[in-house]
């Protein structure tokens, strides 16, 4: 006599049991996933600082020099900046490379370094928004969540133009005060201070005193940032912007274009007291250099190299409080200056200055 079986269903525990392994499976991939996107928008970041630094090289082949941080107009060698003499947008660098990313085209039809941002009805916004207005790849990090364009920074305050998380190293301290070339007069030991670009003046790289692979060229500003210091509001310090920088009277819009070393690298200020020169400590941020990358930010150097600097470095700019006692003198007496109290003293200002006279090994 035949013993007809039939076949043997799933339980329902033995399918709760395999749901179950296929979720921590799933847990346990999920991270090394995500670890991976991150490490390939990682190295395309790394790539775009490479492009935009070879650009900077191949714009010093034609010009014997890097380009300078921005073109713009001002009255006779002022010793500080001010509203008064603010009177002009300015081209940035990105605007002065493009011919040396391929966009030849896009410098040309702008007429930069010939026409101006704002002046008048024949300015740059006015015949070339769409261009001011067309997302450029190469000066976005991919890890970056900001938008294509930028209205954080906004030409007077109406016109957002092309978002960049890319800004040029313009001094270990402040862009507020230290962005000016050398042959502006100003704060004593200003040499000391200055990083790779400055005002309408480009830096060959003769002038870098400290070697070319010790000083940081260009680095990452990310579009917002979580409050440092245990806080859980978001401060949208705002990234960069490709093309110029914003217009009349706007005492500290350097940083559109430019980063320093005001602040430790990816920190924010916000509710915590204010710190002269700045009159909110959250415009530190904005004039900082930050990422999206976890636990630090990408740097290109003026040799051409990309390095990954953890935000840990040591610096001695704005801590978590809020607190740096070097701008509690004023930033351009001389006394301030040769008291120390400006002093270029730590690993990351070090890598920022160029003739300060400490060449970083390992960091």
């Amino acid at each position: 006599m035949r013993n007809h079986l039939r076949p043997k269903a799933f339980t329902l525990v033995e399918l709760l049991v395999v749901i179950a392994i296929i979720g921590i499976l799933v847990a346990l991939l999920l991270p090394a996933v995500q670890t991976a996107r991150e490490a390939a928008r990682r190295m395309q970041c790394s790539n775009h600082l490479k492009q935009l630094t070879l650009a900077c090289h191949n714009y010093h082949d034609t010009f014997k020099t890097f380009p300078p941080a921005f073109l713009w107009k001002h009255s006779a060698t002022p010793n500080r900046p001010n509203n008064a003499i603010l009177t002009r947008a300015k081209w940035s660098w990105g605007a002065l490379v493009q011919r040396f990313i391929e966009g030849g085209s896009t410098a040309d039809a702008m007429s930069v370094g010939n026409t101006w941002l704002d002046n008048g009805p024949n300015d740059a916004i006015t015949l070339h928004a769409n261009i001011l207005q067309t997302p450029v790849p190469t000066f976005r990090c991919p890890s970056d969540v900001g938008p294509e364009l930028n209205n954080r920074r906004q030409y007077g305050g109406t016109f957002a133009s092309a978002t960049s998380n890319y800004v040029a190293s313009t001094s270990a301290l402040e862009t507020a005060r230290f962005w000016r070339g050398p042959s502006i007069a100003g704060t004593a030991g200003q040499a000391t201070f200055r990083g790779m670009f400055y005002d309408n003046e480009g830096q060959a790289m003769r002038d870098v005193l400290d070697g070319t692979s010790n000083v940081i060229a260009l680095g990452e500003r990310r579009w917002q940032l979580k409050q440092t210091g245990g806080g859980s509001a978001i401060v949208v310090v705002g990234a960069g912007l490709v093309f110029g920088r914003r217009e009349v009277n706007q005492a500290v819009n350097e940083g559109d274009v430019m980063g320093c070393g005001v602040t430790r690298i990816n920190a924010t200020h916000s509710g915590v007291a204010a710190v002269t020169p700045t009159t909110n400590p959250d415009t530190a941020a904005t004039r900082g250099l930050s990422s999206q990358h976890p636990g630090g930010a990408m740097f290109s150097l003026v040799d051409g190299s990309v390095r990954f600097i953890s935000e840990t470095i040591e610096t001695n700019g704005y801590d978590d409080t809020g607190l740096n006692l070097a701008w509690s003198f004023d930033p351009l007496s001389a006394a301030s200056v040769q008291s120390g109290n400006l002093a270029v003293d730590s690993t990351f200002e070090y890598l920022i200055a160029t003739q300060d006279g400490n060449a970083v090994g390992e960091y």
